[in-house]
């Protein structure tokens, strides 16, 4: 390099870059070490259901849309809003990058089982049965006959 004043730039994608002013003496030898720091990675969640909550790695990042920087690396996405079925994603991201993510949230279907009136029907459905049970095999009601007592003697109306 010439000798005199050197304005000396370093870049690398996903790297902040970096800007160094030096001097040189002439026929001077020097070297120089740079060290180029990670960008963080940053992690955009929209969903088409508003103000759906935003999970990233097992925490709370907030509510749709909302932006996220993050070290690079791999990490597990969760978007839930309740009536919904929960979006899940891997990503893995590397240093700089950006990731746009646009959540589909489905209807949740409820269960059969978890309805009012399934139980409902339910029970009137076992109660019928029990009583038309009952009905069909208790026996006839025939009266015992009466008793004279010690004597013998039964009034008979007429």
């Amino acid at each position: 390099i010439d000798p005199g004043m050197h304005l000396i730039q370093a870049s690398r994608p996903g790297n902040a870059d970096v800007l160094l002013n030096r001097t040189f003496a002439p026929g001077a030898r020097e070297q120089i070490d740079l060290k180029l720091d990670e960008l963080p990675a940053t992690i955009h969640v929209d969903s088409d259901q508003a103000r759906a909550i935003v999970i990233i790695d097992d925490r709370d990042v907030g509510m749709t849309p909302v932006e996220v920087p993050r070290p690079a690396g791999r990490y597990r996405l969760q978007v839930q809003k309740k009536g919904f079925v929960t979006y899940s994603a891997t990503l893995d991201l590397g240093p700089g990058q950006k990731t746009n993510i646009t959540a589909k949230l489905n209807p949740e279907r409820e269960a059969i089982t978890k309805t009012w009136w399934f139980w409902t029907g339910a029970a009137a459905i076992i109660a019928g049965g029990a009583t038309a049970t009952y009905l069909l095999t208790r026996p006839d009601s025939t009266s015992p006959p009466y008793n004279g007592g010690s004597l013998g003697w039964v009034a008979q109306p007429r």
